[in-house]
């Protein structure tokens, strides 16, 4: 069992191994043009940001529709408050009729790991050494040995100094030192920062879900201090990676704040989730489909029952003489029948006088 621990990680590196390389084609690209490593690596993040860019403005969209979900929350939890599985399934239809998914909020989060895995690994190939009979050599991986970032890196050795820091070291690889480890302390305190203060800009967009969703008021505040842990034990240069994407999603939610789509969005309604009070909404393309095929269905079946209870009146009239007898017999769907018109008499025309003489000798 121990012995297929080198082989699965071998394996994984295998498979990872085009992700490592294509970040640190990257790094290597940007450093090209600017030989800074900090600057690589925040150009870096720059792009990452921008390929994530749509899945940022849905978590964004997502944790807002939560947000105003609020007060319809809070009334569920006074209204279930002693039945547990009642409440969540009241609540997982309250999402579901908002189209709302109550995950989608951590989606910014999440992103960042994958990320935060290949770039931490790429660093680390990057700064790969060894001892070569006593002296400390560089051995970068992922790269090409034309590339300048290969070169620097084989002078340094392994190491990347950028604004004087080594942004291949962690804060704890200087715990002797209060000095050397201060700026690396530092870049920690900055993530955190910043992650409250993304965290700040949407929870001021309503105050309220406070009260109706603490657990993921919660969660929300002390997320940050639980990736603090991470960011003591990771490269300086991957806390320059989460540092520069916080800032990233900061901009990007105000810019999607300002441009009024939420706003938009909360435009009056047609619907309103039955049994709650709540928020209206508008009915989506497929509600509106299926509401127009119910109707159609019922104005059939309404057809089909008038059909079969005129054929029930027809049959009930040709059992009555009498009402065949007075013509009181109506067809199909209780609409009288018609009766024949009489044709209009004609006046008779003035008889002549020759023909009055010839009857009266007749007559004679």
């Amino acid at each position: 069992m121990i012995g297929l621990v080198p082989v699965l990680a071998s394996t994984l590196g295998k498979i990872f191994q085009p992700l490592f390389e294509a970040m640190a084609w990257l790094i290597a690209f940007f450093y090209a043009l600017i030989p800074n490593y900090a600057i690589a690596i925040a150009l870096l993040t720059v792009v990452v940001m921008i390929v994530t860019a749509p899945l940022t403005v849905k978590s964004t969209k997502s944790m807002v529709a939560m947000q105003r979900l609020s007060p319809e929350l809070k009334k569920l939890q006074q209204k279930y408050k002693g039945d547990r599985q009642k409440l969540n399934e009241e609540m997982m239809n309250l999402y579901r009729e908002h189209g709302v998914n109550p995950a989608g909020g951590c989606l910014p989060m999440l992103i960042q790991f994958p990320v935060f895995i290949v770039l931490y690994d790429s660093i680390k190939g990057l700064t790969n050494t060894a001892k070569v009979h006593g002296v400390v050599k560089a051995f970068p991986r992922y790269i090409s040995h034309h590339t300048r970032l290969y070169q620097d890196l084989i002078h340094s050795p392994g190491k990347m100094q950028a604004f004087g820091i080594n942004l291949a070291d962690k804060l704890i690889s200087h715990h002797s030192s209060f000095a050397a480890a201060l700026p690396y302390a530092g870049l920690i305190l900055v993530a955190i920062v910043l992650q409250y203060l993304q965290m700040r800009q949407l929870n001021k967009r309503n105050p309220a879900m406070a009260q109706a969703n603490p657990q993921a008021q919660m969660m929300q505040r002390y997320m940050p201090i639980l990736f603090a842990v991470i960011y003591i034990n990771i490269s300086a240069g991957v806390n320059v990676y989460f540092i520069v994407s916080s800032l990233c999603r900061i901009g990007l939610q105000e810019s999607v704040f300002r441009s009024g789509v939420l706003d938009r969005a909360r435009k009056p309604a047609e619907t309103r989730v039955p049994g709650t009070g709540g928020t209206p909404r508008r009915k989506s393309f497929m509600e509106r489909l299926a509401d127009a095929q119910k109707n159609a269905l019922d104005a059939q079946a309404a057809r089909q029952a008038a059909l079969q209870a005129g054929g029930a009146g027809n049959a009930a009239g040709a059992g009555n003489p009498a009402g065949a007898g007075n013509g009181s017999r109506r067809p199909t769907g209780g609409v009288p029948r018609r009766r024949p018109s009489k044709p209009a008499e004609q006046p008779t025309p003035p008889a002549h006088p020759r023909s009055k003489a010839k009857r009266a000798r007749k007559a004679r």
